[in-house]
């Protein structure tokens, strides 16, 4: 973490992110969330919602937002409960969102700068599954 970067979700364990991270420069991911338009608890991370963090996750990467390059992934966790009244959405990033982070084949972390709004200040669509929109 570089000197005066603040992140949403608060001190970050020691080198958090990850020296990998970086700035994304209207780079497109995908995103689930719950409804449309997204709130900002749709942009919470697991350890902020849960208070903790999975097993087999590090607390630098439960206090990540995730999210996905291609479709695939939607269809995989679409089938599991936590997912399925789940939205995917294409948000676009720009640079002064936050550090991002390859953290799975096709997993990315996105730790968000505690100033950014991912909801006015990002570009977002729904991803229409059917139409492969």
């Amino acid at each position: 973490m570089l000197k005066g970067e603040e992140f949403l979700e608060g001190p970050l364990p020691k080198d958090c992110p990850p020296e990998s991270a970086y700035n994304p420069k209207e780079e497109v991911f995908l995103r689930f969330v719950k409804e449309i338009p997204p709130l900002m608890n749709d942009f919470h991370s697991y350890f902020k919602i849960k208070g903790d963090k999975p097993p087999d996750v590090s607390l630098c990467q439960a206090k990540s937002v995730s999210l996905f390059k291609t479709i695939k992934s939607y269809h995989k966790l679409k089938k599991l409960p936590k997912f399925k009244k789940s939205i995917m959405i294409i948000i676009t990033l720009p640079e002064f969102s936050g550090k991002v982070s390859k953290t799975g084949q096709d997993h990315f972390s996105w730790w968000i700068y505690k100033e950014f709004d991912p909801i006015t200040q990002s570009n977002y669509t729904e991803y229409e599954v059917e139409k492969g929109n």
